[in-house]
């Protein structure tokens, strides 16, 4: 479920979260964008948006170019109000930069949210492409990436049961159950095909007897295959994880986090 399907309260609470919501919906558009394209977007009214718009220029986080807006370098103070807050940053910061000077890989640390799996630390290597998409704020679909699939092995069976059914293409539903159950197996996900597509491999990091992140690992390697990859990356994945799991648990003494 995407912050596009979730129903929107009725009141002053309602107007705020269409606000947000057209807020969001802007930062899905690349580059200007139109009152009306987003009107249509969100399915709602043209006048509707273009309230919401000038409110949001007035605030400073979007400018009109030529009969066009686009957002505007303020809209980073509320994904870095996040990140300044969040436990799983910090603790995630050095293990992934750690991992990805062992590999000469990218890495990164996804939660799930809505369906979708965010993004919310990062570090670059390697040889991926420029369009890879592993920067934090990036947005992946839960059953389509190794993260996700991690991610969804630590639900439980009724919020999994939830997410198979809100996928529009039905036929694959047990697909991604099936993905899911060989994921809990084997306590690792992997994504990606044969040489020359890439790959990337993930693993759980867990907090409060649950699952609360998904680490993972990118190869843009035109050669190496996902056997390969798996080989020479899975320990060190599962080291970072640790280490993740022993910063999170370090503000509370006593409580631990379980490693494969």
């Amino acid at each position: 479920m995407d912050s596009q399907s979730v129903p929107l309260p009725e009141g002053p609470n309602g107007s705020l979260a269409r606000g947000l919501r057209t807020l969001a919906a802007m930062a899905d558009v690349d580059g200007a964008f139109s009152v009306s394209v987003l009107a249509g977007k969100l399915g709602f009214t043209r006048a509707m948006v273009r309230r919401f718009v000038v409110t949001l220029e007035h605030a400073g986080y979007v400018e009109a170019a030529g009969g066009m807006y686009r957002l505007t370098p303020e809209v980073l103070e509320l994904g870095e109000a996040y990140l300044s807050s969040s436990v799983l940053d910090a603790a995630s910061r050095a293990p992934l930069a750690w991992l990805s000077s062992q590999v000469d890989e990218s890495t990164s640390l996804g939660v799930l949210h809505r369906g979708m799996v965010t993004l919310v630390a990062s570090v670059e290597a390697g040889q991926l492409p420029s369009d890879h998409g592993v920067f934090i704020g990036a947005r992946l679909p839960a059953h389509r990436s190794a993260n996700g699939l991690v991610l969804l092995a630590g639900l439980d069976e009724e919020s999994l049961a939830d997410y198979c059914a809100s996928l529009q293409d039905l036929a694959g539903t047990q697909g991604v159950a099936d993905a899911v159950a060989a994921t809990r197996k084997r306590g690792w996900a992997s994504w990606g095909r044969q040489p020359p597509d890439g790959a990337a491999i993930a693993v759980p990091v867990r907090g409060q007897d649950r699952v609360v992140a998904a680490a993972c690992l990118y190869s843009g390697s035109a050669y190496e295959s996902l056997d390969e990859l798996r080989n020479r990356a899975l320990d060190p994945l599962f080291e970072a994880a640790a280490r993740i799991e022993s910063g999170l648990a370090a503000p509370a003494r006593g409580r631990g986090g379980a490693h494969r």
